[in-house]
């Protein structure tokens, strides 16, 4: 997906207002479906509750627009009091919906708050209509990137991407800690992501998941006087018997900037001695003999936290 350019509010109304009884015309969001559906020939999807810039509520609607022929494609426009706030285009793949572009005038301007998570909320009831599940992916492309505004709404960056692992902590602690990280600001610009079924669920719920897990500082230590070393611990996935997670160590220096070095992968399993932590390197990252000793020292240090005795490292 190319994350366009935001559009502003001033753009040209495409959308043509009803008349109502004293003759004037009537703003979209007061609109009932029917009567826009009859009077326009677009489809009426929903109307939501969003907040202006210096948090009022206001009101969005979003309708269905056909901009061309092709019947796999679907644009979505946004409406406030009858202005065009954002469009998403919407198309669909063998097992997933893929939003083409999505833009919104909240990112330029911040005049309204929330238009860009209802979109992707319509994109996800799209996909289960279509029999996906809610699956939705995306391709994050833009500067600045817009990956973290994904990755907060329950996306992550697909796993067969090289180094998925890596960006998806870096986005973890950035939104947790509201902390740049310096290396995923100055890496690529563009993501692969993608929302899984569990994900999408939880966005329809109102839910974000980085919010509802266990990820957080396992210890922050000063290795000099410029630089301090950080151990993060990341929530990836809990099943009935186990948890999936990450170890990802950072360093902030004297000037608060904060850069990531490397993970490893943890996983965290009832035994019938107990629980059991084994932790293993990511696949395709090169560690130094410092850096694999951070990941030893980080993981005793969880271990004891939450009575673990039995610690497994495959290096």
């Amino acid at each position: 997906m190319s994350f366009l350019s935001p559009i502003t509010s001033k753009i040209t109304n495409i959308l043509p207002a009803a008349l109502n009884k004293t003759g004037k015309r009537a703003p979209v969001s007061r609109m009932e479906p029917d009567t826009f559906s009859i009077i326009t020939g677009k489809t009426f999807l929903k109307k939501a509750q969003i907040k202006d810039k210096i948090g009022r509520p206001c009101e969005v609607s979003f309708v269905e627009e056909k901009f061309s022929t092709n019947s796999n494609v679907e644009n979505i426009v946004a409406y406030v009091n009858g202005k065009n706030v954002g469009i998403m285009r919407l198309s669909y793949k063998e097992n997933e919906a893929y939003i083409d572009s999505l833009k919104t005038a909240e990112h330029s301007e911040r005049k309204f708050k929330g238009i860009g998570t209802e979109f992707l909320k319509i994109a996800v009831e799209k996909s289960m209509e279509k029999g996906h599940k809610g699956r939705v992916s995306l391709l994050a492309a833009h500067t600045p990137s817009p990956a973290l505004f994904y990755f907060k709404n329950n996306f992550r960056t697909r796993a067969t991407l090289c180094n998925s692992g890596l960006y998806d902590a870096m986005m973890d602690y950035s939104v947790r800690t509201n902390n740049d990280v310096e290396r995923f600001s100055k890496m690529m610009k563009t993501y692969y992501m993608e929302l899984d079924e569990k994900g999408a669920q939880a966005l329809l719920n109102g839910k974000r998941l980085y919010k509802n897990n266990s990820s957080g500082v396992i210890f922050k230590k000063m290795i000099d006087d410029n630089k301090t070393l950080i151990a993060d611990w990341v929530h990836v996935q809990t099943d009935k018997f186990q948890e999936k997670g990450m170890i990802h160590i950072l360093e902030q220096n004297k000037k608060g900037c904060f850069d990531s070095n490397i993970i490893s992968d943890v996983l965290i399993k009832d035994t019938q001695t107990g629980k059991t932590m084994y932790v293993t390197k990511h696949p395709g990252m090169r560690y130094s003999t410092i850096q694999l000793e951070q990941i030893k020292m980080a993981a005793k240090m969880k271990a004891r936290r939450h009575n673990i005795k039995n610690v497994h490292f495959d290096f």
